[in-house]
């Protein structure tokens, strides 16, 4: 089902999601359904909304994981590079999530493995940009351990 454009135009932090090269599906699929199910509890959280609305002017967080091999990844900009950029629109935090790390997972418990990443780039965000910490709640509905 879509998001209505109001709905998408009321988000402040949006994933990004993506498979980097010789990455599969079965590496990837319990990580991207668990962002699309904490995405809206970030959102909807009066807290965290507040906390971006104060220490940024952006409307918009855009946080990009990719699933990668490192060998197999160029480190140049032909595939997202690890970045974190400033902007008037939004600010822009790209990640990458080791594969063999995600591999090394049982698939059933693949899903923890977002929530962290979240919070590594969101303290990445903060430390590059010079921005106020977040919460130290996580919204209702986001567990710490999966």
């Amino acid at each position: 089902m879509a998001e209505s454009p109001e709905t998408v135009d009321q988000r402040w932090l949006r994933f990004e999601l993506w498979e980097g090269m010789g990455v599969h599906n079965g590496l990837t699929r319990h990580i991207f359904r668990e962002a699309a199910r904490v995405e809206p509890l970030f959102n909807e959280s009066a807290e965290w909304r507040a906390w971006w609305t104060s220490t940024s002017k952006a409307p918009a967080l855009d946080l990009s994981i990719a699933v990668v091999w490192p060998d197999k990844t160029p480190p140049d900009d032909w595939f997202l590079p690890e970045r974190i950029a400033r902007g008037r629109k939004q600010h822009f935090v790209r990640l990458h999530l080791d594969a063999g790390r995600v591999e090394e997972v049982p698939k059933e418990a693949r899903h923890a493995l977002l929530l962290p990443t979240v919070l590594e780039a969101l303290g990445r965000l903060v430390t590059k940009l010079k921005l106020s910490y977040p919460p130290e709640d996580l919204p209702d509905g986001v567990l710490r351990d999966g």
